[in-house]
């Protein structure tokens, strides 16, 4: 079938990859929803459990579902995992930005900034990249992930330096529908859920602010049948 196919091919391509860099450890962003679930499980099935560490990085916006689902995904594929909470830090970044005071020349000025709340979205992926991400990755040895899928990187819906960064993105090339297929796909084969069933079933949320909750139904700017089709012509 297509789906065994893809996850032949994923499968392979992600470990030559990492082999032709000289890649052995890696760590991986899990937020509890499909995309991080499936990059997890593909490389878990190329390394060993010591050599894939799991980050789940809630934040005030993170449901219990999620990171319930991340840390179910973790123990299912029995690889190392951790919990490091990004909200702290952000609302640090976020009162230093609006609290910094400027000069014109030698004399001060009555310029300020104020860190819209679109821009406190993005502070949140960028930490989680640029700070958790970067930072763990080269205390473990190893490199970090992109977990986008192709329905995202066809218009463009990641953050520049936050959730769009990473040494590769092997599901890249893959549709939503292809991403959910796959999971099933490995659930079947193993006989149980080793991607949650929450994964797979809640509505995909970025969950950056309080209208992103996953749990109400409320989830990113697609409905993913449709737009896969539109997309893809």
């Amino acid at each position: 079938s297509e789906t065994a196919i893809l996850k032949t091919a994923l499968e392979y391509g992600t470990k030559k990859f990492m082999d032709q860099l000289g890649c052995s450890k890696v760590v991986i962003g899990v937020s509890g929803g499909i995309d991080s679930a499936l990059a997890a499980t593909v490389y878990r099935q190329v390394l060993s459990e010591d050599q894939l560490l799991l980050v789940n990085m809630p934040s005030r916006y993170n449901s219990k579902t999620t990171i319930s689902a991340a840390s179910e995904l973790a123990e299912n594929l029995g690889c190392l995992h951790t919990t490091v909470s990004i909200q702290q830090s952000v609302d640090h970044s976020v009162e230093q930005f609006n609290n910094l005071k400027f000069q014109k020349g030698s004399s001060s000025t009555d310029f300020n900034l104020s860190c819209s709340e679109f821009t406190q979205e993005n502070i949140q992926a960028r930490d989680r990249s640029g700070r958790v991400l970067a930072g763990l990755s080269a205390c473990f040895g190893g490199v970090f992930t992109c977990n986008a899928n192709k329905s995202e990187t066809a218009v463009g819906y990641s953050t520049l330096y936050g959730d769009h960064a990473g040494f590769f993105a092997n599901l890249a090339d893959l549709w939503k529908h292809q991403v959910y297929a796959l999971a099933n796909e490995y659930n079947r084969l193993a006989g149980t859920a080793v991607i949650p069933a929450a994964s797979i079933d809640m509505v995909p949320a970025a969950e950056l602010n309080a209208s992103q909750n996953p749990e109400k139904g409320q989830g990113d700017p697609f409905t993913y049948a449709y737009h896969d089709a539109l997309f893809s012509k």
